[in-house]
């Protein structure tokens, strides 16, 4: 499921930001959730536990988006942030919240599902929690294996060796596509045959 947060001080324009998100997760057929504010002092206030994409505005009253978003990433620090504006000269200080990107307003949908595909995208690559299928060897069977339970990968009599705390979880595959597959997620290859 995707997490969205809108903040925004037009309720207009968040109005029909929630129509593109209706709009792109029903083409992506993806379930989402989406929490909406209509100013960063709100968000701060009461800062969701689960954010995969936020878009915010930059100038707004009180705390502005870019103050508003420096706070989120204390707790949402792998968030994609997102901020759309129709001040296009923000885009420099912006990068001091570490956004995903910038865009600028008036949005159509297609630019909005650009840089929504790209995040969600980039999501699907990094995600810690979503499981890497397998299939056993000598076996057709699949197997899910969590990613955060693995010590190290190891390639051994053609074999990927798969070595969690308590167990090793032997696979088909090619040790390249699969350094390729985690790249992201901080394994690093220091030899031809382990990835840890």
């Amino acid at each position: 499921m995707l997490h969205f947060i809108i903040c925004d001080d037009d309720a207009s324009f968040s109005n029909r930001l929630m129509e593109y998100i209706d709009t792109f997760c029903s083409r992506e057929k993806r379930p989402y959730s989406l929490l909406s504010f209509s100013s960063g002092d709100s968000l701060i206030e009461s800062i969701p536990k689960e954010a995969d994409i936020i878009l915010m505005d930059i100038q707004m009253p009180g705390c502005n988006g870019i103050e508003t978003a420096k706070e989120l990433r204390k707790t949402l620090p792998d968030a994609c942030l997102i901020f759309i504006t129709n001040l296009p000269q923000y885009a420099l200080k912006s990068y001091e919240a570490r956004p995903f990107g910038f865009l600028t307003k008036p949005l159509s949908y297609d630019r909005f599902s650009q840089e929504i595909q790209t995040a969600v995208s980039r999501l699907d690559r990094i995600s810690p929690l979503k499981p890497l299928v397998v299939r056993l060897k000598d076996s057709d069977a699949l197997y899910s294996l969590q990613i955060p339970s693995v010590l190290y990968f190891e390639v051994k009599d053609h074999y990927i060796h798969a070595h969690i705390k308590d167990r090793t979880i032997v696979f088909k595959g090619r040790m390249t596509d699969l350094a390729d597959t985690l790249k992201d997620l901080g394994f690093i290859r220091c030899h031809n045959s382990y990835l840890v």
